[in-house]
């Protein structure tokens, strides 16, 4: 409220004294049955004092922010990596790593892959170009098993190929292929996650296996394989 105004307020509260005749602005204060009425935005309490602090509302923001950084993290243990060992992971075929002609034998990695990422991940593998062969004779190789195999065979040519498995109870995982499949030598897609991951991430099982052929040459067999974890955009 102004000076002007506020003066001619107190010349309302004696407008009885004889001083009625005084004009009143717009904005003054009036008496109505003994109260000081004001047509200003303010408040008047039981002892007729008179509050104009609240004449006005004023409001500004502030933005309160952090950042979560993408996440995400790819865990393989082989069923016979050695204590300690954080690469170069190792599955041995066969008993002991040892396979005999005419035989087949089996080994498996645990591979396990955490994100925050709202649209998941997806996990491609790859070989080496030389495939799955001899470390003395390059040239003797175990052929890549057909795509989509249902029964790993148990005789004739010497294979050799993969199949990824997973628990029941792990929803998020969808697996490409859960058939036998041979490795490329190109990434190639074997698993995807639907959506971010529980802090413990997502664990499937990929079982890698060779039939060796009744005269398949004795040597030390190997691939070393590749797996890739990425997010999806």
């Amino acid at each position: 409220m102004s000076k002007t105004t506020k003066a001619l307020a107190a010349l309302g509260v004696v407008a009885g004294l004889g001083v009625a005749a005084l004009p009143i602005s717009a904005s003054a204060a009036v008496i109505n049955n003994g109260v000081t009425m004001h047509d200003g935005v303010g408040t008047d309490d039981a002892t007729n004092k008179y509050d104009g602090t609240q004449d006005g509302n004023v409001s500004d923001t502030v933005t309160v922010r952090t950042e979560i950084k993408d996440t995400l993290t790819l865990t393989i243990v082989g069923a016979d990596d050695g204590e300690g060992t954080t690469e170069n992971h190792l599955v041995l075929l066969g008993t002991d790593g040892e396979l005999k002609n005419g035989g087949n034998g089996t080994g498996s990695a645990t591979v396990n892959v955490a994100t925050n990422n709202l649209g998941g991940y997806k996990v491609n593998m790859n070989g080496e170009a030389t495939g799955f062969n001899g470390q003395t004779n390059a040239g003797q190789k175990f052929a890549p098993i057909a795509d989509n195999t249902t029964a790993f065979p148990t005789t004739g040519a010497s294979v050799f190929g993969y199949q990824t498995t997973k628990e029941d109870a792990v929803t998020n995982v969808t697996l490409a292929n859960a058939n036998w499949n041979g490795i490329k030598d190109t990434p190639a897609l074997i698993a995807t996650g639907a959506a971010a991951t529980e802090a413990a991430g997502d664990t499937f099982t990929i079982t890698f296996q060779a039939h060796a052929s009744e005269s398949q040459a004795a040597d030390i067999y190997d691939e070393v394989v590749t797996i890739t974890a990425t997010t999806n955009l």
